[in-house]
Parts: C-alpha cells; sequence; structure tokens
C-alpha cells in the first residue's frame, strides 16, 4: 500500500480540470497523461500538475485552445 504524495485539479471542464479521471501514464520525463472520461478527452500535465496540452473527441464540446489535438471518431 502507498500513501498519496499530492493531487492536483478539482472538477470541471477547463484545463487542468478533470471529470472522471479513468487512466493514467507517466513518460520517461514526468510528463503525466490522464483519460478524462466524461471530458472525452486525454490531457498531458506537467510533473508539477500544469496543463501542457490536450486531446479531445471530434464530437467534443469543450474550447480547444492551440496545444490541443482533435482525435478521430471511430
Amino acid at each position: 500500500t502507498g500513501e498519496p504524495i499530492g493531487c492536483w485539479g478539482s472538477q470541471g471542464t477547463a484545463p487542468g480540470q478533470l471529470d472522471l479521471p479513468w487512466g493514467i501514464a507517466v513518460d520517461a520525463h514526468g510528463d503525466v497523461y490522464v483519460a478524462d472520461w466524461r471530458n472525452d478527452r486525454v490531457q498531458k500535465l506537467s510533473p508539477d500538475g500544469e496543463p501542457i496540452g490536450r486531446w479531445m473527441s471530434r464530437d467534443s464540446r469543450n474550447e480547444r485552445t492551440p496545444s490541443e489535438r482533435v482525435l478521430p471518431s471511430t
């Protein structure tokens, strides 16, 4: 078992906010990827928890910024 050492964000739709996070991964640089299920996106966060990118489904209603990519619909 382990102890939490910190947490990031809050519930919502803005960059850095999450709504039903469903999966998490960390790359070799320490960047964190979170599957944000109810927001239909994957968010990329810095090791300090700052949002640095988002990948969203084509049908997502969230606002987009230049750092985002749209995933093709299946």
